[in-house]
């Protein structure tokens, strides 16, 4: 599935996934970077999608990947 370009709060993420992780960090109160400057580590380039810093002052990188789930595959779903 093609990932839909989402624009929110002047912020143009690549996929409404990384939109709706945006709007859920700032609901907890998360202060958050869309695609902050890469960093390497062990000679590989990253590129996360997010930097988040928590109220205490912790940060933590975030990338953002869908999960393949199939509806028609979970017996408690009834279609």
């Amino acid at each position: 599935m093609k990932a839909i370009e989402t624009k929110y709060k002047g912020h143009r993420f690549r996929s409404r996934l990384e939109a709706r992780w945006a709007v859920f960090f700032e609901a907890m109160g998360f202060k958050l970077e869309y695609e902050p400057e890469g960093y390497t580590q062990d000679g590989t380039a990253y590129l996360p999608d997010f930097s988040v810093t928590l109220p205490n002052g912790k940060q933590f990188y975030c990338d953002v990947k869908p999960e393949e789930y199939h509806f028609s595959d979970d017996p408690k779903l009834e279609l």
